[in-house]
């Protein structure tokens, strides 16, 4: 066998077709990893597009039921405020006040407040609890959109939340009640 491959290298026509055939095999080898590795590559970027996607989503859904789960929060297990309309607080909701002077941070920020307020263009007096209240909260996922407070009130708003045990979307709905109260006042607004 070995010597009719050697044969086979010797004649000029089977060195020629033997190189020929070899350089095709090699071609063809090259045209198809080449087509494998690009397939590849453009799988690996779409799935990498679509878990960018789906993380993204997740965040947001994260971010929902944060949300959802705080206003249930509030609704139902608040020790901080009676549910009648309009909302008041609680003798614990007055202690917290109090306590830890949370009209401070009204009436450090009630220029942005009013400002807000005022540019929503909100007359009926529903509105403008519930306006005060979603945008006085916070959750903990996702402090970076709140339209009341700063960075440091935030981070304040949040020790004051863990040196009480109360979740932050209680203090804040507090604050919620506060803001309400006080833009009544300064309006003219009758609450009961």
């Amino acid at each position: 066998m070995m010597e009719l491959i050697q044969k086979i290298f010797e004649s000029p026509a089977g060195s020629f077709s033997f190189v020929l055939a070899l350089m095709f095999l090699s071609g063809w080898l090259i045209y198809y990893v080449t087509k494998a590795v690009t397939k590849i590559t453009v799988e690996h970027g779409q799935f990498s597009k679509r878990m960018d996607k789906t993380e993204s989503e997740i965040e947001q859904i994260k971010t929902d039921i944060a949300k959802i789960k705080g206003l249930l929060v509030v609704r139902y297990e608040s020790p901080l405020s009676k549910k009648k309309s309009p909302e008041t607080l609680t003798d614990e909701g007055k202690k917290l006040v109090s306590d830890h002077n949370l009209d401070v941070f009204v009436n450090n920020n009630w220029s942005k407040i009013t400002s807000f307020l005022k540019m929503m263009d909100l007359t009926n007096p529903y509105d403008i609890p519930e306006f005060c209240r979603t945008s006085s909260f916070l959750d903990t996922s996702n402090q970076t959109n709140t339209k009341f407070y700063s960075k440091e009130d935030v981070d304040k708003l949040k020790t004051i939340a863990f040196q009480t045990g109360y979740p932050l979307v209680l203090v804040t709905h507090v604050m919620g009640i506060l803001i309400r109260d006080r833009y009544f006042e300064e309006n003219g607004i009758k609450s009961e």
